[in-house]
């Protein structure tokens, strides 16, 4: 049995701009993490197998892998439904094919009885089943191209930029072509990341937290709204803003929020980079049709406590308070607050059990 475990992850601002060429977006890997489990033991022979079925699929004379039952264990059916499955196949035997593999003699049709097992579920709430916001369709991405990987004879911790690039491809696809990929990166990779969007999506680790933390900085999480299906807000987006001007104008101010965000040393900077970006996001959310504003009284009284909606729409929203914002703030922090906790490490391998927060 073979365990790997991948963060959840948050945007704090970029919300659409990282669709597009040069949108930057930050991007938090966070607790709890999903885990995947695969039933299968690789050997030299497997491989072989498996190779020549992924061979066999591309060549269109099979339709799906024999043997090869994967299994989800999530709070609801987006991210880990079937439809996952195909677009990682076919990158993974793109990326097969451009190593010189060639399948030599009769093609087996089926392989050795194995089982892909997804937990997600920590990324949904218990009570409704509603995902919470975290990414579970790029986690889940990236753990079953990593289980596949290893079934095709390549070790995804050893090549996680191979990991990283097949996953986001894969991902685009099952999105429709949309997605940005920074959920991808971001569970791969773990930490605080500038994210920059495009065809090829490149990213840059930030130690900005870091800092907010030394000056008594505590990050939270809300729900506030109800969940939106991300592929839908980019496509109101691509619709609203196909190109052109109000395009250009956008992509440069949520940039310079971005970068707000990231320059800010003190309170009074972050609060005044916070405002800009929630501004942001209600403006293109009102345009689009995709409310992201947080309801009365959740935006902070700037003095110990401020907030901004995360990511599309206003499921989500990220409180980012002083430590002594329970004692010194003019209004009472939100109930409800969830903590959050920043994720150092992406993509590892787990002893089985033992997959952590």
């Amino acid at each position: 049995m073979k365990s790997w475990s991948v963060p959840a992850s948050v945007l704090l601002a970029g919300e659409y701009a990282i669709t597009r060429e040069g949108g930057i977006g930050i991007a938090l890997a966070l607790a709890p993490r999903a885990v995947v489990r695969l039933s299968a033991r690789v050997t030299p022979e497997s491989v072989q197998r498996f190779r020549r079925a992924l061979y066999a699929l591309e060549s269109g004379k099979m339709q799906s892998i024999g043997g090869l039952r994967l299994e989800s264990r999530a709070g609801a059916p987006e991210g880990t439904s079937p439809p996952i499955l195909p677009p990682v196949l076919r990158e993974i035997t793109n990326f097969i094919r451009h190593t010189g593999y060639r399948a030599q003699g009769e093609l087996p049709t089926s392989l050795e009885p194995t089982t892909i097992v997804i937990d997600t579920s920590r990324f949904f709430d218990p009570v409704t089943g509603l995902k919470l916001g975290f990414g579970s369709s790029g986690a889940a991405m990236v753990l079953l191209t990593a289980a596949l990987l290893h079934l095709a004879g390549v070790d995804p911790l050893g090549n996680r930029n191979t990991l990283l690039s097949v996953a986001v491809r894969a991902h685009r696809a099952f999105q429709g072509g949309r997605g940005s990929g920074y959920d991808v990166a971001c569970s791969t990779m773990g930490g605080m990341l500038r994210f920059i969007g495009g065809e090829v999506p490149r990213w840059e680790r930030l130690q900005v937290l870091r800092k907010w933390r030394d000056e008594g900085l505590r990050l939270y999480t809300l729900q506030v709204g109800t969940p939106v299906s991300s592929t839908r807000a980019v496509a109101a987006f691509d619709r609203r803003f196909p190109s052109g001007h109000e395009a250009e104008a956008f992509l440069v101010r949520s940039n310079e929020a971005v970068d707000k965000l990231i320059r800010a040393r003190t309170w009074r900077q972050l609060t005044e980079a916070v405002a800009y970006a929630r501004d942001v996001s209600r403006v293109i959310g009102d345009a689009i049709g995709v409310p992201a504003e947080l309801p009365p009284g959740l935006t902070g009284d700037d003095r110990s406590w401020t907030a901004k909606t995360s990511g599309a729409g206003d499921e989500q929203a990220i409180v980012l308070a002083r430590s002594d914002a329970g004692r010194a703030a003019a209004s009472p922090l939100p109930e409800g607050l969830r903590e959050l906790q920043l994720q150092p490490e992406g993509f590892r391998a787990e002893r089985d059990g033992e997959e952590g927060p």
